[in-house]
């Protein structure tokens, strides 16, 4: 099967980006053939071509024998329609934000809508009105050969480790003052300072994880204690009793929105139980194994190549959709770049204003310092001779006038 995996970016090393490489190799490793598209290439890409997978950033350069869309992002899966308006689209949802994770709803051709979470499949279903029974559950997969236990956990915490792209520095503060109190090891990976692709060497240096969704399945996955707590809030340590729960909501942290203080995150640890990590573990790999979410996903495109309509996929509207592709490239690339342009000015505004409010200080701190002067006793003593020199200048222009 020839199968085109259509995502917003493989530039970098997160969640949707990590799991279309995992995907893409498991698909390949099962005798397929895989192509992954993004307008945006970098890292990942490299990656992915280490491995075998074809990557491309113009759907142009693919060929019209692939079989089935798998799309992941709303204006991807435009693009991926607009280039292959006759073949079937599963089109994917990793969660309920971004505007990115916003699929569309008219009929191009997609087959079936697929939710990493219960949670995922209700927004779906009751924000974009899409039939319950089109979407299919399909966990967010993980590579067990690559994620796995390489010694284990201490059995007092030790050193911790915050896996996030996006926690805000008052919740790192709290996790800083906590690991300062209780005299823990503290470490943290992920964008923008050190967005690494080695995670896993990071995971198993650790004994606590502190991290949301994908982040939190490869720590289970290496037999660390995981602690979920990110800018949404936190859901506290996981384990095999509360599991499944967390999972309905991909380990977000949007289950209990918890508002971690120290004494908050220090009661979570004083659970920590280096027995419960087996069961854990049993339990995610059951759901999310990338060997089974790969079969999963197969069945689907079967199934959506199965039953796409003969009349629908040779219709003349739909061929002159593919030969619009170009224009919709470029009316997306267009938007990139207005959109660029707006960051740029934002960000020089932004700029602007801390000069203003610069000078505004200075001009302030001046006014201070004049109104001392002004109130000072030299100053009215010294009155006299200000308005001695007033005259003597006038004076002195008169006779210059002359």
């Amino acid at each position: 099967m020839k199968i085109l995996i259509a995502t917003h970016s493989l530039d970098g090393y997160t969640g949707s980006e990590t799991f279309s490489y995992t995907l893409a190799v498991a698909l390949q490793g099962l005798g397929e053939k895989v192509t992954c598209f993004s307008p945006i290439i970098g890292p990942l890409a490299k990656k992915l071509r280490e491995a075998g997978v074809c990557v491309v950033d113009d759907l142009s350069a693919v060929s019209d024998e692939i079989d089935v869309i798998h799309a992941q992002h709303r204006h991807e899966t435009m693009l991926a329609y607009a280039r292959f308006p006759n073949k079937p689209m599963i089109v994917v949802c990793h969660g309920v934000l971004p505007d990115e994770e916003q699929p569309f709803t008219p009929a191009l051709n997609i087959f079936s809508y697929v939710a990493v979470s219960e949670e995922v499949k209700e927004h779906l279903a009751l924000k974009h009105h899409i039939d319950p029974n089109r979407i299919a559950i399909i966990r967010n997969g993980i590579d067990f050969r690559r994620f796995y236990c390489r010694k284990p956990i201490n059995p007092k915490p030790k050193r911790i480790l915050v896996l996030s792209n996006y926690m805000g520095e008052a919740q790192l503060s709290v996790i800083r003052e906590l690991a300062e109190i209780y005299k823990l090891d503290l470490d943290k990976i992920g964008f923008p300072d050190r967005a690494v692709w080695n995670v896993e060497d990071y995971i198993n240096d650790a004994d606590i994880v502190i991290g949301l969704g994908r982040g939190a399945l490869e720590a289970m996955a290496c037999k660390r204690i995981v602690l979920v707590h990110d800018y949404n809030g936190g859901d506290g340590l996981i384990t095999p009793h509360n599991l499944e729960a967390l999972q309905r909501r991909n380990f977000s942290g949007r289950t209990n929105r918890i508002a971690f203080d120290v004494e908050g995150l220090a009661s979570e640890i004083a659970a920590y139980n280096p027995d419960m990590v087996d069961a854990v573990f049993d339990l995610v790999r059951r759901d999310y194994d990338i060997d089974i979410v790969a079969r999963q996903y197969l069945n689907l495109y079967r199934e959506s190549i199965r039953n796409i309509n003969a009349k629908d996929r040779d219709s003349p509207a739909q061929l002159v959709l593919g030969s619009g592709y170009l224009v919709a490239r470029s009316v997306l690339r267009e938007l990139q770049n207005a959109k660029n342009t707006v960051k740029e000015r934002e960000s020089l505004i932004s700029i602007r204003d801390k000069q203003l409010r610069d000078v505004q200080q200075v001009l302030e701190l001046r006014d201070k310092q004049l109104s001392e002067v002004r109130n000072s006793i030299s100053w009215r003593y010294t009155a006299p001779f200000r308005v001695l020199r007033r005259l003597l200048v006038n004076v002195g222009s008169k006779f210059r006038g002359k």
